[in-house]
């Protein structure tokens, strides 16, 4: 009978792979078939073998559950198959669980999915990216943070969709702020990289230890290794073994295991056990890793604890709304004030502008009516000073004319007396005698009725 059954795998594998000295094409649903009969005649490799074909629906349609059973059936003497079985019966569970819309069971699918992609690789992998992408969209809805790390998986290597780094390290860090240990140190990588972000060896530290602290496997060998190097702390060789110790437990390895035997006997001679580093995150890193660490809290707290943190957010935010309310209403009430003292400045400099405007209008009357005077008693000075100018005018006239008067009086005087006394036989003295009386009694007479008056 073994023989029969170790034919039906070697008929299994040539259907599986196909035979081109036969000529035989591959073909899936013979292979399972054959698969299928060296697993009921109870051939362990037929078990282990039909186990695949029903995950990865080759050749038969996909039946995680009969997976498991036919993996739980081999693993007593395979032991590939015992590790392997509880995977897949959880997977089965999880598929039940993701398609009621729990977001953890949605998570896990898709992380079974994008981890075994490569089991059976003649059945190919896109089929099981395709469901892990589908699967990881679906947790990510729901802020699931595993689901978020496949989705920052997937953009990462090219798995289901194209390479894309900066995706990756946004699905990265949405994973890590929902708490999952596998983002964390994955974002944590990136830092200590420095893919797509400046390098920062102490930030990537904090990380890794905070991913290591809650069992993420590759982030203990990681720290370890930081505590080794000095990697964004200070060299520690005590911590490093104690977490490579950790990673041990997580998964074995033969290599590792003997390193840190070596690595033991260094660490007696060290004295250091200090503080892991003397420098300082900035506040935006204390930020991301308080969102990180409050992630953590939320996904491993109990119901009650969930029940009671609500309780409390809940009344935090009511109290922050009602702070919030309490802080508008003061702000409209200010705003208001504050409209009613502008208003109230605008109508006092509305009064005090109509009142500069009268003051400059009764200034300018007054101005006007100053001007009107000025220009009056000008008119008027002029008026007198013309009057004058008229009336000593007239007077130099008067005087002009009585002086000719008085030179024709005295030429007509002096022509009758020198007539007279030529006539009656004068002397020229008597002449002159006469002539000088009567010129100063007809000046004297002039001067008191018509210069004097």
């Amino acid at each position: 009978m073994r023989g029969d059954t170790d034919a039906m795998n070697d008929l299994q594998n040539i259907y599986l792979n196909g035979d081109d000295e036969e000529g035989i094409d591959p073909q899936p649903e013979k292979a399972f078939e054959w698969s299928n009969k060296s697993a009921e005649a109870g051939n362990v490799t037929g078990m282990f073998n039909t186990a695949l074909y029903y995950a990865k629906g080759y050749g038969v349609e996909r039946d995680l559950n009969k997976a498991a059973e036919w993996l739980e059936k081999a693993a007593e003497e395979d032991e590939d198959a015992a590790n392997l079985a509880p995977v897949l019966r959880q997977a089965s569970k999880d598929l039940n669980l993701a398609e009621q819309g729990d977001s953890k069971a949605q998570g896990r699918l898709a992380k079974y999915f994008m981890s075994h992609a490569s089991m059976l690789d003649q059945a190919g992998i896109e089929d099981y990216y395709t469901e892990a992408l589908y699967w990881a969209k679906k947790g990510a809805d729901q802020n699931d943070g595993m689901a978020l790390c496949i989705l920052g998986l997937a953009y990462s290597n090219g798995r289901g969709v194209h390479t894309d780094e900066k995706t990756a390290l946004e699905y990265y860090k949405k994973g890590a702020y929902a708490g999952d240990p596998l983002a964390i140190f994955n974002l944590g990588s990136y830092y200590s990289q420095g893919i797509v972000v400046k390098q920062n060896l102490r930030f990537a530290f904090e990380l890794t230890k905070i991913a290591a602290e809650n069992g993420e496997g590759q982030a203990m060998a990681a720290l370890g290794k930081c505590y080794q190097f000095g990697w964004g702390c200070m060299g520690n060789m005590k911590k490093a073994v104690e977490w490579y110790k950790k990673s041990l437990e997580k998964v074995y390895d033969p290599e590792l295991e003997h390193k840190v035997m070596v690595f033991e006997t260094i660490a007696e001679d060290e004295d250091y056990d200090g503080e892991d580093s003397n420098k300082k995150l900035n506040s935006s890193e204390k930020e991301m890793i308080s969102k990180i660490k409050l992630g953590i809290l939320q996904i491993n707290e109990t119901p009650e604890e969930r029940k009671k943190r609500l309780a409390k957010e809940s009344e935090a935010t009511k109290k922050a709304e009602q702070e919030k309310a309490a802080k508008e209403k003061a702000r409209i009430e200010a705003e208001k004030k504050r409209a009613e003292q502008l208003a109230k400045a605008r109508e006092i400099k509305k009064q005090k502008e109509e009142e500069r405007k009268r003051q400059e209008a009764l200034r300018k009357e007054r101005e006007r009516k100053e001007q009107e005077e000025k220009r009056r008693k000008e008119a008027l000075e002029e008026q007198r000073r013309l009057e004058e100018e008229r009336i000593r005018k007239e007077e130099a006239a008067k005087k002009e004319n009585i002086k000719l008067i008085v030179f024709a009086v005295i030429s007509l005087i002096a022509g009758i007396v020198v007539a007279i006394v030529v006539k009656s036989g004068g002397t020229l003295s008597s002449v002159l005698a006469f002539f000088g009386f009567s010129i100063g009694t007809f000046i004297g007479l002039v001067k008191a009725f018509i210069i004097d008056k």
